[in-house]
């Protein structure tokens, strides 16, 4: 029994204790309220000052449609889009096309552009192309600069267009025949046999035309490339800078400088009580002596 009420009274105590701390502590910002108020204020006007300061960035923002007749094929082809496009062979395009080198040099342009370019690969062959840039017109014309340099890329070289040219004759001889004999199936109302020995029906035949046709306009586009049909939306001017963040910049300079003058408060009125015991003053003076040898060392 007596060991209970030892329990309970060192619970009683510690509870009065922390009471008690607490107390202190709202006291203390109580005393201090006009410091932990005015001060914060004060830095988030400054802070709210300082933006107006800073440089402004713009966004222009550009969807693109891939061609793609698959999953498999539209992410490997929103891959080799994407880095097409922050390559040097566009990007060094961009720069001499728009003169944005100045006095630097190529290299040292296009890398700063690689870090205001984002690319995402959304669902359904869509490409989202964003540019960061200090003015809206420059972010629009740098867009449009990558797109129409990136087009370029998806021409043929002479080889691949003689080579895509003999295939799409091929096709295109293909299909017609497909379509005559077709049209004699339909006027006859029989069957055709091949000279393999299968037998070509209507559905059969119309299954193989659809086959080449697609081959067809497969083979035709690639021959000529993508054009801007694929640019979904072109390029927006924008009329809202996206940085810097005014709103977001003061909020969290005033509360950091809340958090920052309760805490030099609290360990100003710490160290003035500890200051007040003997035993810990006397600690304190042996750190200063302390720190004192160590600064003159160095």
């Amino acid at each position: 029994m007596i060991r209970v009420n030892l329990t309970f009274t060192h619970l009683n105590m510690t509870i009065d204790k922390d009471e008690i701390s607490l107390i202190d502590l709202l006291i203390l910002v109580a005393e201090n309220l006009k410091l932990l108020v005015m001060g914060p204020l004060l830095v988030g006007a400054l802070a709210l000052a300082l933006t107006y300061t800073m440089p402004k960035s713009y966004s222009s923002q550009a969807i693109i449609a891939l061609p793609a007749s698959n999953l498999q094929q539209l992410a490997t082809l929103s891959q080799q889009t994407s880095a097409v496009m922050v390559s040097p062979l566009v990007l060094d395009a961009v720069v001499k096309s728009l003169e944005l080198a100045g006095d630097r040099s190529v290299q040292t342009v296009r890398e700063g552009l690689i870090g205001s370019i984002k690319i995402d690969a959304g669902k359904e062959g869509l490409l989202q192309l964003d540019v960061i840039a200090d003015t809206p017109l420059k972010a629009q014309s740098i867009a449009n600069a990558i797109i129409d340099n990136w087009l370029k890329t998806t021409l043929p070289s002479e080889q691949e267009r003689a080579e895509l040219s003999m295939r799409h004759e091929y096709a295109e001889f293909t299909l017609a025949s497909i379509r005559r004999l077709m049209d004699r199936v339909a006027k006859d109302g029989k069957s055709h046999t091949s000279s393999d020995g299968s037998v070509l029906s209507i559905a059969s035949l119309a299954e193989l035309r659809d086959k080449y046709l697609a081959e067809v306009l497969k083979l035709s586009r690639s021959l000529n490339g993508l054009t801007r049909d694929v640019v979904k939306q072109p390029p927006t001017l924008p009329t809202e800078p996206i940085a810097p963040r005014k709103t977001r910049i003061t909020i969290a300079a005033t509360l950091g400088a809340a958090i920052v003058l309760f805490l030099w408060i609290f360990m100003r009125r710490m160290w003035r009580d500890a200051s007040q015991n003997p035993e810990t003053s006397r600690k304190l003076l042996q750190l200063k002596k302390a720190l004192g040898k160590s600064c003159s060392r160095a």
